[in-house]
């Protein structure tokens, strides 16, 4: 069974919990959690257990909006390769947004009606499809995230205040 994990916090009280509800429903045969502070499958604790239980899904469920554009959870699963279910617009901006790529790196469900994403997650679900993307995922994430460039520039910056 494929699974698709959230880590989004109190999810349940998020405005598209409705839409996380929805397509748990119309996906019966995948196996839904929603981890994190007062999530219905527990907390997820250190960057190492969230990073095994990210690789244990086959999808990431990251449809947050208000975030602050960052998205620890959207980098956590690029980092381990693993596709993310979205609203891109979420992003539309911020920080996040350069990784996500529609049908390359994520669904973006404002791309697309229900039954379009429906497929989609199917398709992408396919094990040679699935594989293809969480390449892209991962491969996307080295060629846009560098932690150790940014800590230069965060350390320049911290020299020049003394």
């Amino acid at each position: 069974m494929s699974r698709i994990y959230s880590f989004v916090n109190i999810i349940q009280n998020t405005a598209d919990y409705p839409l996380y509800e929805g397509y748990k429903r119309s996906l019966p045969h995948y196996d839904f959690r929603a981890f994190g502070a007062q999530c219905p499958d527990g907390v997820v604790n250190g960057v190492k257990a969230l990073a095994k239980k990210m690789r244990e899904a086959r999808y990431i469920w990251h449809v947050k909006p208000g975030g602050d554009g960052f998205g620890h959870v959207i980098h956590n699963a690029f980092a381990v390769g693993r596709p993310v279910i979205t609203r891109k617009s979420h992003y539309a901006g911020c920080l996040a947004e350069s990784l996500m790529v529609d049908q390359e790196t994520v669904i973006d469900l404002d791309a697309h009606n229900i039954r379009e994403n429906l497929e989609l997650i199917e398709h992408y679900s396919k094990e040679e499809n699935w594989r293809k993307m969480s390449e892209n995922v991962y491969n996307k994430f080295k060629a846009v995230v560098d932690y150790d460039k940014e800590e230069l520039v965060i350390r320049q910056f911290l020299e020049k205040l003394i």
